[in-house]
């Protein structure tokens, strides 16, 4: 039988999660605690030692449990309040103010958790803890706690960034709601975090797709002016696992832009005080891959340049691996092998961080398929999957259907169509439309090798009608076997045999087509051309305008004409007509 000074100690103590003694000698009002948590150690009391030098305990979860409830026997609930308080004042003072707060809420002294929250709120977000610091906000509502504007704010940017987009709506709803009741946007006081709430308004909308209200939304933000406060200088990361910032909130889960549409919103963060932000790399990142899979290949290489710039300045692996990941892909897209797997390489050698080495290692098991190197393909899959992830969620989507192509190039056509259809069922329920787009095609793939035609041109079509919707090229250009039924879809469609499948665009699939079948034109441009040449040249026969091709390639007119002179001498041609002409008679 332990003392009863023992028993307390034990019991009062169980509200800590570290057993420090002297945290232990201040909520317990003792002198002796190591004394007494050494000779607990060396009795076998269930206890863990944390520290190998230090005697720093924790007890195990179901000694803790049977103390809680012990705890509540002896003592009453204030009682039992008045501990947890003493425990958080004691551990906030020594510094260690997520324990403080945890206990707090534990504690049910909403406000003194409300009010840490509050200090250390910017630090929170600067070691990443948004999950946690969300967790806070739900524990005080769930409670009838009325929160803090603040909090209230900084919880609807958490939702907004962790994609938790229908949550964010409604809070955002509630909060216009407080405004009807208390009026608190007009307060002076709250001016900076009502432009939080602005600013994280917009991205919601952004994320939504709603592209057109959005644009008018950050206009407004521009001209009303750019407060600035102490968030300002916190990275707030966008992206904490995809692989590409279109499966992101911020990249509207794949719903592109027109490429128009795409660089005049874009231009309002990059000409503007939003130039210095986080959220401005993302644009350039999003431009990119928008870019890529508009197949303006040597356009996206620039931008993922400046993209991969603000990766580096804020350490955002969020925005520089999937950067990475792209510029690995228009290598191995323009057959330059060698260097997609030096930059992989490079990559990897560099990242400690096991999840994004995983991802790239997937890369480049997706390098080796499209050079059909099958076994050096499996091999690297081999080491992708033997990273230690630690926790983290298995199953990525891009993984997942790099895995399937593997298994399709080596005859294993149903084990890859059950993979794909796991892959886009998931897609569907979260709204991923690159990736529904993605899954689609190469269920179509797998369906044809099958032999089940009629089903295949079903799945190849709802993959045209989402990608006619957004303007999709490169996730049907980046798959050989496509061709064949793109003849076929063509063929159907030209006979009027099923009027249904008239959703998705004729010029559309026709112009996927060519792009498949007809390469010379690129390859003769290529030689020819410096990549920027080609960027001035691709708008001039589009008809633009040397003012708009300026405008769109962030250039001086004086530029584009030096440009223009340059082309033309290459292409040995004396005006813009005749470059138009001459490239119309390559593409046939």
């Amino acid at each position: 039988m332990l003392p009863i000074s023992t028993q307390d100690f034990l019991v009062r103590t169980s509200i800590l999660t570290e057993l420090e003694p002297e945290i232990c000698n201040e909520l317990t009002n003792r002198l002796d605690s190591d004394t007494v948590l050494l000779e607990m150690e060396k009795q076998g009391i269930f206890t863990s030692r944390l520290h190998t030098s230090l005697p720093i305990f924790r007890y195990h979860q179901l000694f803790a449990d049977a103390l809680q409830i012990e705890l509540t026997k002896r003592y009453s609930n204030e009682e039992i309040a008045q501990m947890y308080t003493e425990a958080a004042l004691i551990l906030f003072k020594k510094g260690n103010s997520v324990s403080a707060i945890e206990l707090a809420i534990q504690g049910r002294n909403f406000s003194l958790a409300e009010k840490w929250m509050t200090l250390v709120i910017t630090d929170v977000f600067k070691i990443g803890q948004t999950t946690m610091f969300s967790r806070w906000v739900r524990t005080l509502r769930k409670h009838k706690y009325i929160v803090s504007l603040e909090i209230l704010v900084m919880y609807m940017i958490t939702l907004g960034i962790n994609d938790e987009i229908k949550e964010a709506s409604e809070l955002i709803k509630e909060l216009e709601g407080r405004h009807v009741v208390d009026g608190w946007m007009d307060k002076e006081e709250n001016q900076i975090i009502v432009s939080l709430f602005e600013k994280m308004q917009a991205f919601i909308v952004f994320a939504s797709g709603d592209h057109q209200q959005v644009t008018g939304m950050v206009k407004k933000l521009l001209k009303k002016g750019y407060d600035r406060s102490n968030w300002d200088i916190i990275p707030i990361s966008y992206n904490h696992y995809e692989d590409k910032i279109v499966r992101t909130s911020i990249g509207a889960r794949g719903k592109l832009w027109s490429t128009d549409n795409a660089l005049s919103f874009i231009r309002l963060f990059r000409e503007t005080d939003f130039k210095e932000q986080s959220i401005t790399g993302f644009s350039y990142g999003l431009l990119a891959e928008i870019f890529y899979e508009r197949n303006l290949l040597d356009e996206a290489l620039i931008e993922l340049e400046e993209a991969l710039k603000y990766g580096y300045k804020f350490n955002d692996l969020g925005l520089s691996m999937p950067m990475y990941m792209l510029k690995s892909k228009i290598y191995t897209t323009k057959k330059q092998f060698t260097a997609a797997h030096a930059l992989l390489d490079s990559v990897i050698e560099r990242t400690k961080d096991s999840y994004w080495v995983q991802l790239l290692h997937g890369m480049k098991v997706q390098c080796y398929l499209r050079e059909g190197d099958y076994i050096l393909a499996q091999q690297e899959l081999d080491k992708s999957m033997h990273v230690n992830l630690q926790g983290v969620e298995s199953g990525h989507a891009f993984l997942s259907l790099v895995h399937a192509r593997l298994l399709l190039a080596n005859e294993q056509e149903k084990e890859a169509l059950q993979l794909i259809l796991q892959v886009k069922e998931k897609a569907i329920q979260e709204e991923q439309i690159s990736t529904i787009i993605e899954a689609l095609v190469l269920e179509a793939i797998c369906l044809q090798v099958l032999a089940d035609e009629y089903t295949a041109l079903v799945a190849f079509h709802q993959a045209l009608e989402q990608g006619a919707t957004y303007e999709y090229i490169r996730t049907f250009l980046d798959e050989n076997k496509v061709v064949p039924m793109l003849k076929k879809y063509i063929k159907i469609r030209q006979s009027n045999v099923r009027d249904q499948w008239n959703s998705v665009p004729l010029t559309y699939v026709k112009q996927l087509l060519e792009s498949h079948l007809n390469p010379n034109f690129q390859n003769q441009i290529a030689n020819l051309l410096t990549p920027r040449e080609q960027d001035v040249l691709k708008m001039l026969v589009s008809g633009a305008s040397n003012s708009v091709i300026a405008e769109r390639l962030f250039l001086t007119e004086g530029t584009v004409r030096t440009y223009l002179t340059k082309i033309y001498s290459k292409l040995n041609v004396q005006s813009r007509t005749q470059a138009v002409l001459l490239v119309k008679e390559w593409e046939k």
